[in-house]
Order: structure tokens, then sequence, then C-alpha cells
């Protein structure tokens, strides 16, 4: 099948999920944010579980098995569930035909910007060090061996495989379909608009008023920890918008009840992804179910069950796994008295700040402050609104109690950053430290946000200061996301580039448009006889203008997916492993069509070199092999070797002695880290 064939299929099965999702949110929502917000969980939530079901028959990330799921939950959804009262494409059309024509120059030109952002993205991916060695790792896999969600051995030290790993299966779903990096790259991105409007549905259900609300927004997304995950994707940025989705849907139940059951997947989604935001999550649907749409669960309790049992298929299945596997549900990271211990390594590494409060911020002061940025602004604020709405400082009694509780969530939130492993000062002579891990308060961060909006209600002097607070926020970040620099973020001439451009077509269209409408014969229009309208065709134009689109969209990245691995090994400044071996097996004449494998006698392996379109399996060489079982594991392989103390210390300590079977073997590419032998 053609690059252009994988790419069309994968667009045209996102929209067969997003049409089913429709349907389904909108029995629980019909319209609206909380509608948009659902279907994005449900999609994704659809997505994993099919990847997982066909997995368990080898067929996980066959295109052929994903295509005719995605294909069958769209014929299922449109026989068995109703057309939306409201459909999607006439809300929109709605809402941009009520703005006034300022706003909607400026919504073009916010298209503009985020297309000509995601372009750049492409044009130079910076893949990272974490996807590079077993995010991507994973994900490229579990496209060859068909089995989504399964242990693969990418490391000496680190049982990655035992990490919550719900994000990577929903990219194999994607890449698994498509066969290239390019829906990995624009994974997160995606992540960061979903993220965007939970946020602003989460302070909007809180009654925050717009201005403010729109500042929390901005100072949430635009936070440093969040913008840099956008070309050097990690999972704290998927886990951050799954945790805003269940908090925006669980808030939003007051008015919908029925918004929990999607709450529940989203929550399942955020601990699926990551383990971090699991005591905001348990804090979100607390707030929800006890507090906003406690006299509904009854009448939900049905819908609730299958959610919770979605819930687990989609996210609880990883802590299900290390509890039978290891004892504990947490293992690798805490273990049980009487399951397997912590491994060796991450014994090494479990200082927390709480232990050592005043030399970790010593020691990191600098990076702490470009880290964090505007969410410092965001944590003072907690004790200081912790404290005012505790003694009632000139906040109304119901403000001051909603005050207290998401003040004293944030609170919680950042014990357990705090409490976390690795937060506190490295040990002499590691690398791993608490900068890289300082992106595990972004939960915190995001609830820290949200108590100081709610603040922003208050009458008088003590609401205006706290809406000055989340534009102090906003800026400090906007500063140093300037400050990042490639390949974190382009010149601040391409997104503006793209900004403009959005605005001269929207300008373009609407001229377009009203000339036309000038051209038009006057008088009475020739009647038309009425058409009863058929359920099964009803959407049809619809559908095939989505249709359409999605052919248009894969045929216009197909090309792009052709020389990304080369792309991202020219990226200067990428943190990605082992960008020069990349670079040197990428000019190898047929590499891109080869089906070889490349084994690894290293402390981790190289996802990139999986080749554009996943052609190349990656194969990890046991650390206690002997030379004749190297030997025999390599056969017709290229293998990468690198010497035991490469990333010692910092990704592992474990020792390996099979380099030294090559030692007598002349390289067929070689510098100061790299070997490659055939």
């Amino acid at each position: 099948m053609s690059v252009a064939a994988h790419h069309v299929l994968l667009a045209l099965a996102v929209v067969a999920l997003v049409i089913s999702a429709v349907r389904l949110a909108s029995l629980l929502s019909p319209s609206g944010l909380d509608r948009a917000i659902t279907v994005a969980v449900l999609a994704v939530a659809i997505a994993v579980a099919q990847c997982l079901a066909l997995g368990l028959l080898g067929w996980g990330s066959s295109t052929a098995a994903l295509f005719a799921a995605a294909c069958a939950t769209l014929l299922v959804s449109l026989l068995a569930l109703p057309a939306p009262t409201v459909r999607p494409a006439a809300e929109l059309r709605d809402w941009f035909g009520s703005l006034a024509p300022a706003a909607r120059a400026l919504v073009a030109a916010a298209a503009g910007f985020a297309i000509a952002w995601i372009a750049w993205q492409l044009r130079h991916p910076s893949i990272g060090l974490d996807s590079s060695i077993y995010h991507y790792a994973e994900v490229a896999g579990w496209v060859h061996n068909g089995h989504p969600g399964s242990i693969l051995p990418l490391s000496y030290d680190l049982p990655y495989g035992n990490y919550p790993v719900t994000d990577e299966v929903a990219q194999t779903w994607a890449a698994g379909i498509s066969r290239s990096f390019i829906p990995l790259a624009l994974w997160n991105p995606a992540m960061f608009i979903v993220l965007a409007m939970a946020a602003w549905q989460t302070v909007r259900n809180l009654e925050v008023p717009r201005a403010a609300a729109g500042l929390a927004t901005a100072a949430i997304i635009c936070l440093p920890l969040v913008v840099h995950q956008l070309n050097e994707p990690q999972t704290d940025l998927p886990a951050m918008t799954w945790l805003a989705c269940t908090a925006a849907l669980a808030t939003g139940a007051r008015r919908t009840p029925a918004l929990l059951v999607p709450s529940v997947v989203a929550a399942g989604l955020a601990v699926g992804t990551k383990t971090t935001p699991a005591v905001m999550v348990l804090a979100a649907l607390a707030v929800g179910f006890a507090l906003v749409a406690r006299a509904d669960l009854r009448a939900l309790r049905r819908p609730l069950l299958l959610a919770l049992a979605g819930a687990v298929v989609v996210g609880g299945i990883w802590y299900v796994r290390n509890l039978v596997q290891h004892g504990s549900p947490l293992w690798p990271f805490t273990a049980a008295p009487w399951g397997d211990p912590v491994p060796p390594f991450l014994r090494l590494v479990n200082a927390t700040l709480l232990e050592h409060p005043l030399g970790t911020v010593r020691a990191n002061e600098h990076g702490y402050l470009d880290g964090l940025a505007g969410g410092i602004v965001l944590l003072v604020g907690v004790p200081v609104l912790l404290i005012g709405g505790g003694v009632g400082l000139r906040f109304p009694r119901r403000l001051r109690h909603s005050l207290v509780l998401a003040a004293g969530i944030a609170a919680v939130g950042f014990l357990t950053f705090a409490i976390a492993p690795g937060t506190g000062p490295q040990r002499p002579g590691f690398w791993f430290g608490p900068l890289a891990t300082l992106r595990y308060i972004l939960p915190t961060l995001g609830a820290a946000t949200v108590a100081v909006a709610l603040a922003s209600r208050a009458p008088g002097p003590m609401g205006m200061v706290a809406t000055l607070a989340l534009a102090g926020s906003l800026v400090w970040s906007l500063v140093q996301d300037a400050q990042l620099g490639f390949p974190s973020v382009p010149s601040a001439r391409t997104p503006l580039a793209g900004a403009a451009a959005g605005v001269v077509v929207y300008a373009g269209c609407a001229l377009a448009l009203r000339w036309l409408q000038r051209r038009r014969p006057r008088g009475r229009a020739p009647a038309v006889p009425a058409v009863p309208a058929v359920p099964a065709v009803a959407g049809a134009p619809a559908a095939a203008l989505l249709a359409g689109g999605a052919i248009i969209v894969g045929l216009a990245l197909a090309p792009v997916s052709d020389g990304f691995v080369k792309r991202n090994a020219g990226v200067s400044g990428s943190t990605a492993l082992g960008r020069d071996v990349v670079a040197w097996f990428a000019a190898q004449p047929g590499f891109d069509s080869s089906h070889q494998t490349i084994a690894f006698v290293s402390r981790a392996v190289i996802a990139p070199l999986a080749g554009d379109h996943f052609t190349h399996p990656l194969k990890l060489i046991p650390a206690d092999a002997s030379c004749a079982q190297v030997g025999a594991l390599t056969r017709g392989d290229s293998v990468v070797v690198t010497q035991p103390d490469f990333l010692h210390d910092f990704i592992g300590i474990w020792p390996y002695a099979t380099a030294g079977c090559f030692a007598r073997m002349r390289p067929a590419y070689q510098d100061s880290t790299f070997s490659v032998y055939r």
C-alpha cells in the first residue's frame, strides 16, 4: 500500500471515530464545548480500546484491522444512535456568524498562527530524549509485534513497559494506520488545543468572569513546561489535557448531570497516561460526584458503571497488571511489602523535595525560575488564598468556601509533588535531578490557576488583584517561552506570518462571498418542492465534505512523512538520542525501503532508527548475553553499540560487557559515542 493511501486511511478513520463520538456525545450534551470535549474523550478512548482489543489477536497495529474497526464503529453509530439535534457544522457556522468582523478576523489569525506553528514543527521535528528512548520506541515496537500495551525490553534498568502507557497506545493506533511519524508529531499540538478548550470550560463552569477566564486559560497553556512539549513531546501534556477534561466535565455536571459519565472516562485516560495527575483527577471527580451532581447519581448509575468499566480498560489496566505481576499497582515507583522491590536504579533517585527543600531550591534556583516562570505567581497565590479564604478576608461566604476547597486541593497537589521520588537533590555524580522531574508539577499548577481564577470573582480590590496575578503569570510565561528558542519554539516571524495569512484568507473569502451575493439576481427564488429527510442520508452532504477534507489532509501529509527521520537528525539543539548516527543511517542507500532489524548493545534504543515508515524492527540485546548469543541474536542485523559508561548514572547503572563482543570487528560507522556493525 502506498504512503499516500496509509495517510488517507488514517484521516478517514479519524473522521469515522469523530462522527461516532459526536453521536454518542450528543446523547449526553447536545451542543457546545461540553460536547466538543466529550467527543475528544470518547474518540480517543474508542481508539485505545480498539487497539488493545485487536492487540489480543496480534492485529493491534494492522492498518486494515484498525481501519475496519473504525468503519464498523461508524456504521453501528449511524444505525443505532440518533443524529444530533444540533449538528456540529451548523453550530460552528452559527457561532462564527454571530461574531463581530474583528472577532472573526482574530479567529482566522489564530487558525493561521496554529497552522504555521504546526508546519514549522513538521519541518523541524525535535523528538526529544524520552520519546526517542521509550515513548516512540514503544510505538515502533508495537507496530511490529501487533500487541499494543505489551511489555517491550527497551532498557537494562528502567521497566518502561510497566509505566502507564495509554498515550503510547493511542499513538500506536494512528501510527499503525499511517505507518509514519506524522501523527505522533501532531499528537501533542492536538492535545494542546483540547487543553485550551477544557481549561476555559472549567473556569467558566466555576462562574469566573470572561476576562479572567481567558487570562487563566492562557496562563495554563503558555506555561513553559507545556510549550516545551509541543515539539519535544512527553506525556505530561496529554496527562494534563485529560485532567482538564475531567475537571471541565465534572464541574459542567451542575447544568448537565450526564457529563459525569465522560468525566469518568477522561479520568481513565489521565491516569492511564501518567500517575502524576491522579490526586487532581480524584479531586475533580469528588467535586463532581459529591458536590455538583450528587442528587443525580442514582439515575446515572448504569451509564456510570459502563464508564467506569471503560476507564479501567483504557487507563486502569496498567495498574491491574502491575498489581498481578509485581504486587503493587504503582510498581516500579512504589513497592508493596509482599511484592517485587523497586528496581535498583530507581532506589538511587528517590530523594524528595520535601526531604531537602532549601538545598534543592538553592541548587536549582535558575532552573526553577526558567521552568515554572508564571507558575510561581500561581503557586504563591495558593497559601494566600488558603489563609485569606479561611479567615474570610473580604470574600463573600459562598466564594470563601470555594476558595478554601480549590486552594486546599492545590496545596495537597503540591505536597504530593514534593514527596514524589526524584524531586529532591541528585546524588553526587548522577545526572538525573530535580529539574528532570519539575514537569510533574503541571497538575498542581492547573489547580493553582483555578484557585486564583476563582478569587477573581471577588468584588472590589481582591478580585482585581487576582485578575492582575493571572495577567502577570501569563506575561512572565510568555517572556520565558520566547527564550526557549529553537527547537522548542519557532522565531516570531513564522507564526505571525501565519496569523497574517489567516486574516488575508478570511478577508478574501469574505469579499468573494459579498461579491457573489451582490451578483445574485434579485427577486423571489423559485419554489423548491420539499423532500422528506431520510435519516440514513440526512447528513450525507456533511459526511461527504468531511471525507473529502480528510482525503485532502491525508494526501497533503503523506509527502511530509518522507524524510522525517532525516529532518529530525538535522535539528540542532534537539535532545533526541544519537542524531549523528541516525543521520548516517538515513543517508545509507535503501534505508527507507529496507526491512532490516537494528539491534542495540546499549542502555537505550533509538526510536527514529525505525525509519520514516517503521520498516525497521528495533531490538535490545540482553545485558547478560554471551558473545555467542550476541552473534546469534544479531545475525543479519545492523548493530548499534555503545560502551558501558554511556548514560551511566543518568538512565541506568546496570553493567554490560556485550559491547566487548565487537572489539575485533571493524565498524561501518563510528563517532565518539556510537559504533555500528553489520
